[in-house]
């Protein structure tokens, strides 16, 4: 998102009293020389009525330590989130997540990078052996994430039965994007951040897959 894109959202949400969550996990995860734009970074519209919840769980591949923060500017605001998750019980973080936070966010650029770089090789790969042997299904370009959304209407807008039939006869594991909510039926999303062998593997299974399917 734009600045200019993340200002109008602001200002859009304050004149209709919406309060905005913007869920900015995967920010990290962008492609080389591409930044993200924090959307409370923009205005203090923003700030005024939004607060940002970030992690380095998605970016640095640690999960497993169950950590996250929420920025909240607005007081007002902060305080009925702080009760929330006091009484929900769930702001208590392990004894890994914060040390494994400040390493991750002060002492892993280089890793980020170099992360980055390759994520956006897979992401190509797998374009180019669409296009060249799948034409008729599309990955949507995009600046961010290594979670790729392939359309694969032209095959069937019915992704879940596809998603289970690629499991069965290949073992290809891709989510149907109907998963997400509507507007995601005949779309599949594909997670690169591995190996390129593997992303390679993928493809292949994906257009055995697709072969068996049209029999």
């Amino acid at each position: 998102w734009s600045e200019e894109e993340l200002s109008e959202i602001g200002r859009l949400c304050k004149k209709h009293h919406v309060i905005v969550l913007s869920d900015e996990i995967h920010g990290e995860v962008t492609k080389p020389g591409v930044s993200y734009v924090p959307f409370l970074s923009v205005n203090e519209t923003n700030k005024e009525i939004g607060f940002a919840a970030i992690s380095v769980t998605k970016a640095f591949n640690i999960a497993g330590i169950h950590t996250s923060a929420i920025i909240i500017p607005n007081k007002e605001l902060r305080a009925k989130v702080v009760r929330q998750l006091n009484t929900d019980e769930c702001a208590e973080p392990n004894v890994f997540a914060i040390p494994a936070s400040v390493a991750a966010l002060h002492d892993s650029q280089d890793w980020l990078d170099e992360m980055r770089e390759y994520v956006e090789r897979n992401k190509e790969y797998v374009y180019g052996f669409l296009e060249k042997n799948i034409p008729s299904f599309v990955a949507i370009k995009q600046e961010a994430t290594y979670l790729m959304w392939i359309d694969i209407s032209k095959l069937t807008i019915d992704d879940k039965a596809f998603s289970s039939f690629a499991r069965e006869k290949t073992g290809l594991f891709l989510t149907p994007g109907s998963t997400y909510g509507k507007g995601g039926e005949g779309f599949l999303r594909m997670n690169v951040a591995t190996s390129l062998s593997n992303v390679k593997d993928a493809c292949l299974r994906l257009l055995k897959a697709i072969s068996y399917f049209r029999k």
